[in-house]
């Protein structure tokens, strides 16, 4: 049904609750060509400086967000060739404004980005953090993606340290962070639109049709990553809901690794 494997279209029909309800306009949303959107990082670019590009439209939801609605070579725009602005879905800068904007009791010096490649968050992350004089860490397992991560903080007008380090055996001390993102592995059925190759190929690697997990490490990781998370923030912190604390998934399946 609009060229989705039959798995992928039942897993996208578990998460809309059953039905037909919304599953037709959800697939043929999949097909169309997604638009551009930028993100001018606080501190290093604004979205005055973007919308001066051509066919460029303010954002829908995220504040630092500009669209290319007629779509273009993103690279050729000055901030973004530069490293100030960057190539961002406005979702993904909705989940980092959502841990930087979640109330806290007591201090907010050190964040950290627990699985950071390949950086559009943490460069986020690490601008808002400079905003308030705090400090990002991140940390990402792949030294390859490690160095993407690198690249993407790089002129920063804050602190911050990227590390490789493996977020389900964290090397830090419990309780050192008072933020903490972990954006975990998934299926990426939620970004089929814009990689539409995952729903034939790395998704069908890690999920079979019954939803069971094929990569063994899938299921293990998000556990081990979600104690991570948890032991990252002070026990005064962990209560419901939980400030500070923000784990996202690309996927829009419900089914879970069993």
């Amino acid at each position: 049904m609009h060229s989705h494997p039959r798995w992928v279209v039942s897993a996208l029909w578990d998460s809309l609750g059953g039905g037909r309800a919304g599953i037709e306009e959800l697939l043929a949303a999949d097909n169309e060509r997604p638009e551009v959107t930028l993100v001018a990082r606080p501190g290093r670019a604004t979205t005055a400086e973007l919308l001066g590009e051509e066919a460029a439209v303010p954002g829908r939801w995220s504040p630092y967000a500009v669209r290319l609605a007629e779509g273009g070579e993103p690279g050729a725009v000055p901030a973004v060739h530069e490293g100030r602005a960057g190539v961002q879905d406005e979702g993904s800068q909705l989940v980092a404004l959502a841990l930087a904007n979640a109330p806290l009791d007591g201090p907010d010096a050190t964040w950290l980005d627990g699985c950071a490649g390949p950086g559009g968050k943490a460069a986020l992350l690490a601008a808002l953090a400079a905003e308030r004089g705090a400090s990002l860490l991140a940390a990402e397992k792949q030294p390859h993606r490690a160095g993407l991560v690198a690249r993407a903080l790089r002129g920063n007008p804050g602190p911050y340290q990227v590390v490789t380090a493996d977020g389900t055996r964290p090397p830090w001390r419990a309780g050192s962070f008072d933020r903490v993102l972990m954006d975990v592995p998934c299926t990426g059925l939620g970004a089929l639109r814009r990689r539409p190759r995952r729903g034939g190929g790395a998704a069908r690697r890690t999920w079979t049709p019954s939803g069971r997990s094929s990569a063994p490490c899938c299921a293990p990781r998000w556990t081990r990553c979600g104690s991570a998370e948890w032991s990252a923030t002070p026990p005064a912190r962990r209560i419901s809901p939980r400030p500070g604390r923000s784990s996202v998934t690309c996927s829009s399946s419900a089914r879970t690794p069993s």
